[in-house]
Protein backbone atom coordinates (compact mmCIF):
# COMPACT_ATOMS: atom_id res chain seq x y z
CA UNK A 1 0.00 0.00 0.00
CA UNK A 2 1.09 3.33 -0.90
CA UNK A 3 -0.08 6.43 1.21
CA UNK A 4 0.98 9.92 -0.32
CA UNK A 5 0.25 13.47 2.06
CA UNK A 6 0.74 16.49 0.82
CA UNK A 7 3.60 18.52 1.12
CA UNK A 8 5.16 18.55 4.83
CA UNK A 9 7.88 21.10 4.65
CA UNK A 10 8.58 23.80 1.81
CA UNK A 11 11.90 24.30 0.38
CA UNK A 12 13.69 27.81 -0.07
CA UNK A 13 12.76 28.12 -3.95
CA UNK A 14 9.17 27.05 -3.54
CA UNK A 15 8.74 23.34 -4.10
CA UNK A 16 7.89 21.36 -2.00
CA UNK A 17 8.80 17.71 -1.51
CA UNK A 18 5.93 14.80 -1.23
CA UNK A 19 5.95 12.61 1.94
CA UNK A 20 5.40 9.35 1.00
CA UNK A 21 5.15 6.54 3.10
CA UNK A 22 4.99 2.72 0.66
CA UNK A 23 4.26 -0.25 2.46
CA UNK A 24 4.32 -3.67 0.66
CA UNK A 25 1.27 -5.62 1.74
CA UNK A 26 -0.16 -9.12 0.33
CA UNK A 27 -3.23 -9.66 -1.43
CA UNK A 28 -4.38 -11.88 1.33
CA UNK A 29 -3.64 -9.64 4.29
CA UNK A 30 -5.78 -6.70 2.18
CA UNK A 31 -8.77 -7.93 1.38
CA UNK A 32 -11.43 -5.72 0.84
CA UNK A 33 -14.67 -7.22 0.31
CA UNK A 34 -16.90 -5.60 2.02
CA UNK A 35 -18.63 -8.95 3.64
CA UNK A 36 -15.24 -9.36 5.98
CA UNK A 37 -15.42 -8.38 9.35
CA UNK A 38 -12.78 -5.57 8.94
CA UNK A 39 -14.47 -4.36 12.23
CA UNK A 40 -11.55 -5.88 14.16
CA UNK A 41 -9.00 -3.79 12.19
CA UNK A 42 -6.38 -5.59 10.40
CA UNK A 43 -2.80 -4.30 11.75
CA UNK A 44 -0.04 -4.50 8.94
CA UNK A 45 3.53 -5.28 10.16
CA UNK A 46 4.26 -1.26 10.06
CA UNK A 47 1.22 -0.10 12.45
CA UNK A 48 -0.78 0.70 9.59
CA UNK A 49 -4.49 -0.43 9.69
CA UNK A 50 -7.59 -0.52 7.55
CA UNK A 51 -10.87 -0.77 9.15
CA UNK A 52 -15.03 -0.05 8.43
CA UNK A 53 -16.91 1.72 10.30
CA UNK A 54 -18.27 -0.26 12.67
CA UNK A 55 -21.81 0.85 14.84
CA UNK A 56 -23.26 -0.75 17.50
CA UNK A 57 -27.41 -0.80 17.11
CA UNK A 58 -28.53 -1.08 20.71
CA UNK A 59 -32.33 -1.64 21.49
CA UNK A 60 -34.78 1.74 23.18
CA UNK A 61 -36.27 -0.54 25.59
CA UNK A 62 -36.55 -3.65 27.65
CA UNK A 63 -38.29 -6.51 26.42
CA UNK A 64 -38.37 -9.98 25.05
CA UNK A 65 -37.38 -10.40 21.49
CA UNK A 66 -40.41 -11.04 19.37
CA UNK A 67 -39.15 -11.11 15.84
CA UNK A 68 -35.26 -10.72 13.99
CA UNK A 69 -35.84 -9.69 10.75
CA UNK A 70 -32.05 -9.73 9.40
CA UNK A 71 -29.51 -12.57 9.59
CA UNK A 72 -25.66 -12.00 9.45
CA UNK A 73 -23.50 -10.48 6.31
CA UNK A 74 -27.22 -9.08 5.31
CA UNK A 75 -26.91 -6.00 3.42
CA UNK A 76 -29.57 -3.13 5.64
CA UNK A 77 -30.26 0.08 4.96
CA UNK A 78 -30.68 2.93 7.07
CA UNK A 79 -34.13 3.26 8.79
CA UNK A 80 -34.51 -0.47 8.02
CA UNK A 81 -36.42 -2.53 10.75
CA UNK A 82 -34.21 -5.20 12.43
CA UNK A 83 -36.10 -7.06 15.13
CA UNK A 84 -39.06 -6.12 16.99
CA UNK A 85 -39.68 -6.46 21.09
CA UNK A 86 -42.89 -7.71 22.30
CA UNK A 87 -44.98 -5.16 22.53
CA UNK A 88 -48.77 -6.52 23.36
CA UNK A 89 -49.02 -4.16 26.49
CA UNK A 90 -47.88 -1.10 24.57
CA UNK A 91 -50.43 -1.69 21.78
CA UNK A 92 -53.35 -2.34 24.32
CA UNK A 93 -51.76 1.10 26.25
CA UNK A 94 -52.79 2.72 23.13
CA UNK A 95 -56.51 1.44 22.34
CA UNK A 96 -57.15 2.30 25.56
CA UNK A 97 -56.08 6.02 25.85
CA UNK A 98 -57.71 6.06 22.23
CA UNK A 99 -61.23 5.43 23.43
CA UNK A 100 -60.64 7.17 26.75
CA UNK A 101 -59.91 10.25 24.04
CA UNK A 102 -62.74 9.79 21.96
CA UNK A 103 -64.87 9.62 25.18
CA UNK A 104 -63.78 13.02 26.21
CA UNK A 105 -64.36 14.29 22.87
CA UNK A 106 -67.67 13.21 22.74
CA UNK A 107 -68.68 14.96 26.23
CA UNK A 108 -66.83 18.14 25.39
CA UNK A 109 -69.21 18.63 22.08
CA UNK A 110 -72.52 17.66 24.52
CA UNK A 111 -71.39 20.10 26.23
CA UNK A 112 -70.82 23.07 23.77
CA UNK A 113 -74.06 21.92 22.46
CA UNK A 114 -75.81 22.15 25.75
CA UNK A 115 -78.88 20.21 26.88
CA UNK A 116 -81.25 19.65 23.97
CA UNK A 117 -85.07 20.30 24.29
CA UNK A 118 -86.43 16.84 25.45
CA UNK A 119 -83.54 16.48 28.12
CA UNK A 120 -85.47 19.88 29.89
CA UNK A 121 -88.63 18.85 29.36
CA UNK A 122 -87.28 15.45 31.21
CA UNK A 123 -85.50 17.42 33.80
CA UNK A 124 -88.64 19.50 34.79
CA UNK A 125 -90.98 16.30 35.05
CA UNK A 126 -87.83 15.48 37.38
CA UNK A 127 -88.31 18.40 39.36
CA UNK A 128 -92.11 18.18 39.45
CA UNK A 129 -91.83 14.08 40.60
CA UNK A 130 -89.38 15.97 43.20
CA UNK A 131 -91.66 19.01 44.88
CA UNK A 132 -94.61 16.45 45.05
CA UNK A 133 -92.07 14.10 47.09
CA UNK A 134 -91.48 17.06 48.97
CA UNK A 135 -95.54 17.95 49.68
CA UNK A 136 -95.66 14.75 50.92
CA UNK A 137 -93.13 14.15 53.10
CA UNK A 138 -93.86 17.69 54.43
CA UNK A 139 -97.29 16.33 54.96
CA UNK A 140 -96.18 13.36 56.99
CA UNK A 141 -94.31 15.37 59.05
CA UNK A 142 -97.05 17.29 59.85
CA UNK A 143 -99.14 14.26 60.95
CA UNK A 144 -96.43 12.22 63.03
CA UNK A 145 -96.32 16.05 64.73
CA UNK A 146 -99.62 15.76 65.39
CA UNK A 147 -99.68 12.29 66.64
CA UNK A 148 -96.77 12.83 68.86
CA UNK A 149 -98.66 15.42 70.93
CA UNK A 150 -101.13 12.73 71.33
CA UNK A 151 -98.46 10.48 72.51
CA UNK A 152 -99.25 7.91 70.12
CA UNK A 153 -95.77 7.98 68.27
CA UNK A 154 -92.14 8.59 69.99
CA UNK A 155 -89.63 11.38 69.58
CA UNK A 156 -87.93 8.90 66.84
CA UNK A 157 -90.86 8.64 64.98
CA UNK A 158 -90.87 12.59 64.40
CA UNK A 159 -87.29 12.81 63.81
CA UNK A 160 -87.61 10.28 60.82
CA UNK A 161 -90.19 12.35 59.58
CA UNK A 162 -88.44 15.56 59.30
CA UNK A 163 -85.61 13.70 58.23
CA UNK A 164 -87.25 12.68 55.23
CA UNK A 165 -88.80 15.79 54.61
CA UNK A 166 -84.94 17.41 54.82
CA UNK A 167 -83.79 14.63 52.17
CA UNK A 168 -86.99 15.74 49.70
CA UNK A 169 -86.41 19.63 50.29
CA UNK A 170 -82.94 18.88 49.12
CA UNK A 171 -83.60 16.91 46.12
CA UNK A 172 -86.02 19.89 44.94
CA UNK A 173 -83.55 22.40 45.46
CA UNK A 174 -80.95 20.20 43.18
CA UNK A 175 -83.25 19.07 40.87
CA UNK A 176 -83.88 23.18 40.14
CA UNK A 177 -80.46 23.84 40.19
CA UNK A 178 -79.59 21.33 37.43
CA UNK A 179 -82.56 22.48 35.46
CA UNK A 180 -81.06 26.07 35.60
CA UNK A 181 -78.06 25.39 34.29
CA UNK A 182 -79.13 22.91 31.73
CA UNK A 183 -80.53 25.93 30.18
CA UNK A 184 -77.53 28.51 30.31
CA UNK A 185 -75.31 28.08 28.18
CA UNK A 186 -71.95 26.07 29.04
CA UNK A 187 -69.56 28.05 31.31
CA UNK A 188 -65.90 28.73 29.57
CA UNK A 189 -63.92 27.78 32.49
CA UNK A 190 -65.96 24.33 31.87
CA UNK A 191 -65.33 24.22 28.38
CA UNK A 192 -61.82 24.63 28.77
CA UNK A 193 -61.09 22.14 31.16
CA UNK A 194 -62.60 19.40 29.28
CA UNK A 195 -59.91 20.59 26.73
CA UNK A 196 -57.51 20.31 29.01
CA UNK A 197 -58.30 17.29 29.68
CA UNK A 198 -58.72 15.96 26.28
CA UNK A 199 -54.96 17.65 25.67
CA UNK A 200 -53.74 16.13 27.98
CA UNK A 201 -54.49 12.46 27.16
CA UNK A 202 -53.33 13.15 23.79
CA UNK A 203 -50.21 14.27 25.31
CA UNK A 204 -50.12 11.07 27.00
CA UNK A 205 -51.05 8.86 23.41
CA UNK A 206 -47.91 10.40 22.15
CA UNK A 207 -45.56 9.12 24.79
CA UNK A 208 -47.46 5.72 24.42
CA UNK A 209 -46.86 5.82 20.94
CA UNK A 210 -42.74 6.59 21.05
CA UNK A 211 -43.08 3.54 23.93
CA UNK A 212 -44.44 1.34 21.50
CA UNK A 213 -41.61 2.91 18.90
CA UNK A 214 -38.69 1.77 21.06
CA UNK A 215 -39.91 -1.51 20.85
CA UNK A 216 -38.71 -1.57 16.94
CA UNK A 217 -34.40 -1.70 16.54
CA UNK A 218 -34.05 0.21 13.81
CA UNK A 219 -30.95 0.41 11.97
CA UNK A 220 -29.04 3.73 11.65
CA UNK A 221 -26.63 3.44 9.12
CA UNK A 222 -26.13 1.40 5.68
CA UNK A 223 -24.09 -1.50 5.84
CA UNK A 224 -23.44 -5.06 6.23
CA UNK A 225 -25.14 -7.01 9.45
CA UNK A 226 -21.83 -8.18 10.76
CA UNK A 227 -23.12 -9.91 14.28
CA UNK A 228 -26.77 -10.47 15.99
CA UNK A 229 -26.13 -10.75 19.76
CA UNK A 230 -30.35 -11.77 20.48
CA UNK A 231 -32.57 -14.33 19.16
CA UNK A 232 -36.71 -14.65 19.16
CA UNK A 233 -37.68 -15.77 22.39
CA UNK A 234 -34.58 -13.92 24.52
CA UNK A 235 -34.97 -11.07 26.81
CA UNK A 236 -32.76 -8.25 25.74
CA UNK A 237 -32.36 -4.87 28.15
CA UNK A 238 -32.51 -1.60 26.93
CA UNK A 239 -29.15 0.20 25.89
CA UNK A 240 -27.35 -3.47 25.27
CA UNK A 241 -25.71 -3.98 21.54
CA UNK A 242 -28.53 -5.67 19.57
CA UNK A 243 -26.83 -5.84 16.01
CA UNK A 244 -23.46 -4.76 14.64
CA UNK A 245 -23.53 -2.78 11.76
CA UNK A 246 -20.16 -2.46 9.28
CA UNK A 247 -20.68 0.81 7.11
CA UNK A 248 -18.86 -0.46 4.14
CA UNK A 249 -19.26 2.88 1.99
CA UNK A 250 -15.77 4.13 3.26
CA UNK A 251 -12.71 2.91 5.23
CA UNK A 252 -10.55 4.16 7.52
CA UNK A 253 -6.88 4.35 7.36
CA UNK A 254 -4.93 4.49 10.29
CA UNK A 255 -0.93 5.02 10.48
CA UNK A 256 1.31 6.71 12.82
CA UNK A 257 4.14 9.64 11.76
CA UNK A 258 7.04 10.68 13.11
CA UNK A 259 6.45 13.35 15.72
CA UNK A 260 8.72 15.76 13.47
CA UNK A 261 5.78 16.03 10.88
CA UNK A 262 2.95 17.09 13.96
CA UNK A 263 3.39 20.62 13.20
CA UNK A 264 2.60 19.71 9.03
CA UNK A 265 -0.65 17.67 8.79
CA UNK A 266 -3.89 19.35 9.56
CA UNK A 267 -7.62 18.20 9.37
CA UNK A 268 -8.91 18.12 6.01
CA UNK A 269 -5.30 17.55 4.10
CA UNK A 270 -5.87 15.84 1.24
CA UNK A 271 -4.09 11.99 0.66
CA UNK A 272 -4.18 8.88 -1.72
CA UNK A 273 -4.05 5.45 -1.19
CA UNK A 274 -2.70 2.70 -3.46
CA UNK A 275 -2.43 -1.06 -3.14
CA UNK A 276 0.31 -2.11 -5.52
CA UNK A 277 -0.73 -5.29 -4.95
CA UNK A 278 -4.14 -5.31 -5.94
CA UNK A 279 -4.52 -2.17 -8.64
CA UNK A 280 -2.55 0.32 -9.66
CA UNK A 281 -5.48 2.82 -8.83
CA UNK A 282 -5.10 5.46 -6.40
CA UNK A 283 -7.71 6.47 -4.81
CA UNK A 284 -8.24 10.22 -2.94
CA UNK A 285 -9.14 10.33 0.80
CA UNK A 286 -8.96 12.98 3.57
CA UNK A 287 -7.32 13.25 6.93
CA UNK A 288 -10.50 13.25 9.57
CA UNK A 289 -8.08 12.64 12.38
CA UNK A 290 -5.46 13.69 14.13
CA UNK A 291 -4.05 12.11 17.88
CA UNK A 292 -3.69 14.72 20.05
CA UNK A 293 -1.52 12.60 22.08
CA UNK A 294 2.16 11.21 21.12
CA UNK A 295 3.45 8.09 21.76
CA UNK A 296 6.57 8.58 24.22
CA UNK A 297 7.84 4.82 23.02
CA UNK A 298 8.06 5.45 19.46
CA UNK A 299 7.71 9.25 18.81
CA UNK A 300 4.97 9.09 16.60
CA UNK A 301 1.57 10.04 16.55
CA UNK A 302 -1.72 8.40 15.51
CA UNK A 303 -3.73 9.87 11.78
CA UNK A 304 -6.81 8.61 10.38
CA UNK A 305 -7.73 8.99 6.45
CA UNK A 306 -10.72 8.23 4.77
CA UNK A 307 -11.53 6.95 1.52
CA UNK A 308 -14.14 5.53 -0.54
CA UNK A 309 -14.16 1.45 -0.42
Amino acid sequence: MELTLPPLRGKPDGGFPQCVLVVFLSLFSLSLCPLVPLAQADVYPNGLTVAYLEVAVSQRASGVVEEVYVKEGQWVAKGDTLAVLDAAKERLDIQMSELEIEELHISLEKMKKGKQPKEIEKMEVELKKAQLSKEKSKAELERTKRLYEQKAVSDKDVDDAKNAYDVSALAVESQRLGLELAKDDPRQEDVLLQEMKIAQKMTGQEQKKLALEKMSIVSTTDGVVSKLYFAPGENASAGSPFVDVIHTDSLYVELNLPISELKSVKWGDKATVTVPSVTSTTYPGLVVFISPTVDPASRTFKIRIEINN
